[in-house]
């Protein structure tokens, strides 16, 4: 009896192991996998990319080693100075993997997210403030070098991408690309003077756009382009659905859907407004995105 008591209490022990290490939420309100994902945190640096020393626990030193961006990424720990070099980590890793900003900071440069399989987040904890500033002097550097993406997303369709509670701005082109395969979730970010596009959908991708705001994207640009620029842009055989997010004060059109394609673009419960052309080839929705008034599931999302 004795052994059979132990014996259930094992499974019981492996069975709320195995449930556990499904999702562990931490203090922070951020949600880590700990199953086969690499999950990697992000501290910030007082607003300057290229520092790399601080008073210990201060200027967003998480860990409290005095060491902050390109310092901090070379330590050999899982706390990372840049959001670039960490995602660099999760992207080759099979499996995917989760990358946190946990206290607030500026970063410059271009995120490139590609790979086959595995979940990849990109996200900053409540209450951080993570912002790719591609204004901003680089590491090393004495000049002012915009990049042309924030984040470019060429993933395969068995890849699924998410960003959350990021901030894109000053990107030459746009501050989010995703292309090809790529399948990706755009939630709660903001997105401010990004030269030509804030968010470029193009190839086969499909996006997911919620809880976002794009504001004054194309204003950096020559007046040649601003019947190409769009806060939100869908091309090729791209789709996507966009919910409860805002488009405003685009030098061109706040939603655009260049696919030839009518049903390739859902948007449900937006604000776009103050636009030169606030929408192309998109009328808003009534009905939640997937589904018509009389139950139709529409083919495209």
């Amino acid at each position: 009896m004795k052994a059979q008591i132990q014996s259930t209490a094992k499974r019981i022990k492996s069975a709320l192991l195995i449930t556990v290490c499904a999702h562990v939420i931490l203090f922070l309100g951020v949600t880590y996998s700990v199953s086969a994902q690499t999950s990697l945190l992000v501290e910030g640096n007082c607003g300057d990319p290229a520092a790399t020393s601080t008073a210990p626990g201060t200027c967003g030193d998480y860990d409290g080693d005095g060491r902050i961006g390109g310092a901090e990424n070379n330590d050999g720990d899982k706390v990372f100075g840049s959001i670039y070099e960490a995602a660099n980590v999760v992207n080759f890793d099979p499996n995917g993997g989760i990358v946190s900003v946990v206290t607030s900071g500026n970063f410059t440069g271009q995120i490139n997210i590609s790979g086959r399989r595995g979940t990849v987040t990109l996200q900053a904890a409540p209450g951080v403030q993570a912002i790719v500033d591609n204004s901003l002097l680089l590491p090393g550097s004495d000049t002012n070098l915009e990049f042309p993406l924030g984040v470019s997303i060429g993933s395969s369709s068995e890849r699924y991408v998410v960003l959350r509670n990021l901030t894109f701005r000053y990107c030459s082109f746009s501050a989010i690309s995703v292309f090809g395969d790529a399948r990706a979730a755009i939630e709660g970010c903001h997105l401010e003077n990004n030269d030509d596009v804030g968010i470029s959908v193009s190839g086969n991708a499909r996006v997911t756009i919620s809880h976002t705001k794009v504001f004054a994207s194309n204003n950096g640009q020559s007046a040649v382009n601003a019947a190409t620029g769009a806060g939100i842009l869908f091309s090729n055989n791209s789709s996507g659905s966009i919910f409860q997010t805002t488009v405003s004060g685009t030098r061109g059109v706040g939603i655009a859907n260049r696919t030839g394609r009518a049903d390739a673009v859902c948007a449900y419960l937006v604000n776009v407004f103050d636009n030169t052309t606030n929408y192309q080839g998109v009328i808003p929705t009534s009905d939640p995105c997937g589904f018509s008034s009389k139950g139709r599931t529409f083919s495209r999302y």
